[in-house]
């Protein structure tokens, strides 16, 4: 890496000098592979706080539609990763660490009213908006705030309930990739990692969550490591699903096929989420009409026809190769 760096032993492209002269940020670094892949194996592994869901350094969305009970997951995870603790059935191989929760859907009193009692770790912080600050730019001032208190409060962990806070615009894709970028500099300058709450537009409920369906558009998906999906099921007002719908960091074990399902409860000592099992996502669906199971049956049977095999239907139609399966099992009885 002559061009980089004299010293490779010493000199990195992360380094802000070199030859003890300061360098000017570039927009691309270049290496060979091998070079690469050198620095890559010298690197610290990233430990998980949540599996395959989140581990350090990630910018995780999390999303679902109203009452999925997404501020009820923030507040869990924030609490397990200040302890130190696994969320069951994910793994956390982190010690505590400080968290931060910007928290842009309670105020104290509906917050007092859901936690009462509840002995929080130290470790844990939340924020809220003060309703007499007046920014003359609220979106840049409100991550300029956040990041600030972050920096005051040594946050390794901040969560942010959630994006339309912080940008009134974001049903805009062009608005939502600004607003990403402007987080995924924050976290960056501060080496944490950045959990951010959407929403997803209205719903039928008969289809299987995606990346497609984050409010603002699948743009803001583009812009992060990792991304979860909670849903409601049909079967119980209780009960919970939560599926990844994007990982950079391993394959995906909890996708449609094979959903985590929580029921709200308080038997931890507080209101949360208690681990009940695994599902596939599509039992915990509405029933779709009759003309588009039709449609969706014929699609099936053309695309195999050809030849495809089930996981490429899947994948093509957005369903779960289990229900892939089960199409194809009657057409093969036909």
């Amino acid at each position: 890496m002559a061009n980089i760096a004299k010293n490779k032993e010493t000199e990195t492209l992360d380094d802000p000098y070199f030859m003890g002269v300061k360098r000017a940020p570039k927009m691309f670094e270049t290496a060979t592979v091998n070079e690469w892949l050198r620095m890559g194996e010298a690197l610290p592994p990233l430990n998980t706080y949540f599996s395959e869901f989140l581990s350090e350094g990630d910018v995780l969305i999390m999303y679902g539609e109203p009452g999925s009970a997404k501020s009820l997951t923030c507040v869990c995870w924030g609490q397990h990763i200040a302890e130190g603790t696994s969320f069951f059935p994910t793994e956390n191989k982190n010690p505590p660490q400080t968290v931060l929760y910007a928290d842009g859907e309670l105020n104290v009193r509906q917050f007092t009213t859901r936690y009462r009692g509840v002995k929080f770790s130290p470790n844990f912080y939340r924020c809220e908006f003060n309703p007499e600050y007046e920014p003359k730019d609220f979106e840049k001032e409100v991550i300029e705030q956040i990041e600030q208190e972050a920096i005051n409060t040594g946050a390794k962990v901040v969560i942010v309930d959630n994006l339309t806070w912080l940008l009134n615009e974001t049903e805009k894709g062009t608005e939502a990739g600004k607003l990403m970028k402007s987080l995924q500099k924050m976290k960056n300058r501060l080496g944490i990692t950045l959990i951010v709450v959407a929403h997803t537009p209205k719903r039928s409920g008969t289809e299987p969550l995606g990346l497609k369906d984050i409010a603002g558009s699948s743009r803001l998906g583009n812009f992060t490591t990792s991304a979860v999906a909670l849903g409601k099921s049909i079967k119980d007002e209780h009960l919970r699903y939560m599926k990844c719908t994007k990982t950079r960091n391993s394959a995906i074990e909890y996708g449609s096929d094979n959903v985590i399902l929580y029921q709200i409860s308080t038997n931890s000592g507080m209101l949360g989420l208690e681990f009940v099992g695994y599902d596939t996502e599509r039992n915990h669906l509405a029933e779709l009409p009759e003309q588009k199971r039709l449609e969706e049956y014929e699609a099936v049977k053309d695309m195999y026809m050809r030849g495809q095999t089930q996981r490429d239907i899947a994948v093509s139609l957005g369903c779960s190769l289990a229900k892939i399966n089960g199409i194809i099992k009657k057409i093969k009885k036909q």
